[in-house]
């Protein structure tokens, strides 16, 4: 997943351009990092569950949905039918991930068109992450 993520990452902000006498197309490249990380949390999804995943994952998780719904929007096809999973994946990982919950609210916004930045309520903004700083989470 730390592969396809740094694809993202480094292919993410060049998606809308072409390098001349180059096979190489960053905007086919993120959709590819894209499904392999959709494919991955699918794995893993099926193999754990995603209530107590590391760190990292919700943050991949919300690049990889975005990256999905900006195809989606890019090809003008409804985002239906990719934002509801992504959704309920974050939603799951929000049991250990404060951050996951925020992150579920962003892609329901960007699936509805929103434009951004969206602002969180005063509540959530100053609302405690609720994450182990240390990682002791669920040790005994």
């Amino acid at each position: 997943m730390y592969y396809h993520f740094a694809t993202l990452l480094l292919f993410g902000p060049f998606i809308k351009l072409r390098f001349l006498g180059s096979t190489v197309f960053p905007y086919e490249i993120c959709v590819q990092a894209a499904n392999a990380i959709k494919s991955l949390l699918g794995s893993y999804r099926r193999l754990y569950s995603l209530r107590r995943t590391p760190r990292f994952v919700p943050i991949i998780a919300l690049a990889s949905n975005a990256m999905h719904v900006v195809r989606a929007e890019t090809l003008a096809l409804s985002t239906a039918p990719l934002v509801p999973q992504g959704v309920a994946d974050l939603q799951e990982m929000a049991f250990s991930h404060g951050s996951a919950a925020r992150g579920a609210k962003t892609l329901q916004a960007m699936g509805k068109g929103h434009a951004f930045p969206v602002s969180l309520s005063d509540d959530e903004a100053s609302a405690d992450d609720s994450e182990d700083p240390i990682g002791t989470l669920g040790r005994r």
